[in-house]
This record gives C-alpha cells, structure tokens and sequence, in this order.
C-alpha cells in the first residue's frame, strides 16, 4: 500500500510539476537523460514536436528497445545504443546545438 501511494505521488510530482534535471542543476551539463521526462509527458499528449525536442533520441530509443525485447538482436545493440547517446549528450552540450 505505501508503494502504490509512493508510486502515485512520485508520478503525479513528474506529471504536473516537471522537476528539473538534478545533474544540470548542480554542474550546468546536460545528462543524457535530460529531458526524456518532458519528452514522455509532451508524447501522452500527443505533442510529437516537443518530443523530439526535448529528447531526439526517446523515439528511436523507445524503438530500439522494443524490437531487442521482441527478438533477439544477434548485433551487439547496446554498444552503438550507447556510442549513439554519448555522441548525442556531446552534441547537446555545444553552444550551437538547437535542440533543448
């Protein structure tokens, strides 16, 4: 029962209040995770824009998932999954980036 009650008042606290990230609050980088609660939030309410601005990586993350859990993926997944991500938090962090 105080699980379910834990779980409710965490899911509402991400629903309305949309914390901020804690990493980028304390150092000024954004995470790799920045933004993919936004992200989830704008793609419930059907705001696919926003999606991909907040997080152009959650679509075909979510994606990748997906299909690896589905089948097995006889390519190692998970390495370019993270070369990917690595790539996309260094891009993120560039003066220059337009994206969120």
């Amino acid at each position: 029962m105080v699980a379910a009650l834990l779980a409710l008042l965490g899911s509402v606290w991400v629903w309305w209040l949309q914390p901020p990230c804690p990493v980028r609050a304390l150092t000024g980088v954004k995470c790799p995770a920045c933004g993919i609660s936004r992200a989830l939030h704008a793609a419930m309410a059907g705001r696919w824009g926003e999606v991909f601005y907040w997080h152009a990586l959650l679509v075909p993350g979510l994606l990748l998932l997906g299909t690896a859990c589905v089948r097995p993926v006889r390519w190692p997944w998970w390495a370019v999954a993270g070369v990917l991500l690595l790539v996309f938090t260094a891009l993120r962090n560039l003066p220059v980036y337009l994206l969120y």
